[in-house]
């Protein structure tokens, strides 16, 4: 029987393995495979490593930016009237953001309210008062007058314990509805009785009690007079209110009568027992106690509820909305922007805000967008330490309506508009970018074609991530060069690996150093 060394040999180490066909087209249709497999892999490597790919986990079930159809933006002032404030920034733009960025030009006058403040208004005297149809203070319709319950404790402090849901994430809740508008009402009144300079004064040294700084000794001669002042102005609004309750009990029932009694017998209380101490130990210098520091935190919260109704719709910067401008601001400067993100109501659009500012004044939201142009102003002398801040003109998502930011910061290596405009050039800008912050108002500024309207927003920076190939200008460091060669090095003996696995020959069979061979006799015998 003849020796079989083929492939019909039934040995397995004398099978020897074919090398594949390079020039079939099989063969290349594998060798193809694998590489677009190898591109593939490395692609999906490069888009898994960037953040912006994944941002749709963490907005599973929150609210996306709106998409918001055109609106006509125009103010459209009745016959004869004039559009209230002072213009602080006569800014040229176009109703367009995309064009706003071609034609505006910036003013040389700092945008913000200036220093100046209206003349106070005429108000109603009573706590019942500000409870009709019309609230006296801000010329808005009010709801109906509120039958509040008293306490169940004479204190005081348990009267400013029961917190109410507040309007806006700028203001804390103070109390119920009923001693919230006498608060607000005396505060208002008092404010208006000082002075620019007391007022300053007054503000600044609540600002000092906040942040646990003493206040100079040349400023104590000062608090004294201010102190005195507003120890009259507080009598004279709780007599005149006890009055105006008694006369006009008519048109009172027992019980509205009853509350309002004990509104203003809890202010008179609430200035005798806390406030005139706190104010006292501040002008002398004493480290406040607990109880005095949450009565300067409760005096700042309504303070801050004034400086919100301040603020009208439809206008340039007014001097009355000055603090509460600064006051936000002063705000988002204390915060992280963590902080800040989490504590927003979401996203909103330009619709949403412009159509229901009141719904959202004071309020932390979130727009999305894309920056048309920027430039920065500095800030008119304040109390708060706020140097200036940047102006962007952002392009929101879905809208050709532009919406108007002041923020405090910007990101390391954004486009500093600053420096760019400092060096005379006016770059176009197209940076997509989010804000949170609060809102401000619905603002009226000058366009080319039109007094226009625009939301008016209030942050501390932009949530912005870097282009690819914004760093390019830059020399690449050893670590990239060393990730360049070494990945170039490891591709390369990773392709003649695999080229070494498809091309291997099975190994040569050795044969049999010795054959045994069955003769014709033996297999007969």
């Amino acid at each position: 029987m003849p020796l079989d060394f083929g492939r019909n040999s039934e040995d397995p180490r004398l099978r020897r393995r074919a090398p594949p066909n390079y020039l079939g087209r099989s063969t290349q249709y594998r060798i193809f495979a694998l590489l677009a497999s190898l591109f593939l892999v490395v692609f999906l490597m490069e888009q898994a490593g960037k953040p912006e790919n994944w941002r749709w986990i963490w907005t599973i079930g929150e609210n996306r930016a709106p998409v918001d159809g055109d609106v006509d933006t125009r103010l459209r002032p009745a016959a004869g009237s004039r559009i209230e404030g002072t213009v602080a920034e006569p800014l040229l733009v176009r109703p367009t953001v995309d064009a706003a960025a071609e034609s505006a030009q910036p003013a040389a006058q700092a945008p913000g309210p200036p220093r100046h403040r209206d003349p106070p208004r005429d108000r109603a005297v009573s706590p019942a008062g500000a409870a009709s149809a019309t609230d006296s203070r801000t010329g808005r319709p009010s709801p109906a007058r509120p039958s509040p319950s008293p306490p169940s404790s004479p204190d005081a402090a348990s009267a400013l314990a029961a917190p109410s849901e507040p309007t806006s994430d700028f203001v804390s809740p103070v109390a119920d509805e009923a001693m919230l508008r006498a608060q607000c009402d005396v505060w208002s009144r008092l404010l208006d009785s000082l002075d620019d300079h007391r007022r300053d004064e007054f503000l600044a040294g609540l600002k000092a009690a906040r942040d646990g700084q003493a206040r100079p000794t040349e400023a104590a001669t000062a608090w004294t007079e201010i102190i005195r002042q507003l120890d009259a102005g507080w009598q004279d609004y709780v007599n005149k209110a006890f009055l105006t309750v008694q006369q006009d009990g008519g048109q009172l029932t027992d019980r509205e009568k009853r509350d309002w009694l004990h509104v203003i017998d809890t202010l008179k209380r609430d200035w005798r027992d806390r406030l005139e101490p706190t104010f006292r130990a501040m002008g002398a210098g004493r480290p406040l106690e607990p109880v005095q520091a949450a009565a300067i935190d409760n005096v700042q919260a309504v303070l801050d509820r004034v400086f919100l109704e301040s603020i009208r719709d439809n206008t340039v910067f007014r001097g009355a909305e000055k603090d509460a401008w600064f006051r936000m601001l002063e705000q988002l400067d204390r915060r992280e922007p963590s902080d800040l993100q989490r504590a927003s109501t979401g996203y909103v659009g330009f619709l949403q805000l412009y159509k229901q500012p009141e719904a959202y004044r004071g309020k932390l939201v979130t727009i999305k967008g894309s920056v048309r142009m920027g430039y920065y102003r500095t800030a008119p002398d304040n109390l708060y330490g706020i140097p200036g801040y940047y102006v962007f003109w952002v392009k929101p998502v879905g809208s050709k309506s532009p919406i108007v930011v002041y923020s405090l910061e910007i990101p390391s290596g954004f486009p500093d508009v600053a420096k760019l405009e400092r060096d005379g050039e006016r770059p176009r800008l197209d940076e997509d970018v989010e804000f949170t912050g609060f809102f401000f108002k619905r603002w009226a500024y000058r366009a080319q074609d039109d007094t226009r309207l625009a939301p008016l927003v209030l942050a501390k920076t932009p949530r912005w991530e870097r282009p690819p190939g914004a760093a390019a200008d830059r020399p690449p460091s050893a670590w990239f060069w060393f990730a360049v060669f070494g990945g170039a090095a490891g591709f390369g003996f990773g392709l003649a690996a695999v080229f070494f696995w498809l091309t291997r020959r099975s190994p040569v069979s050795e044969m049999p150093a010795r054959l045994d061979f069955l003769e014709p006799t033996d297999a007969t015998s």
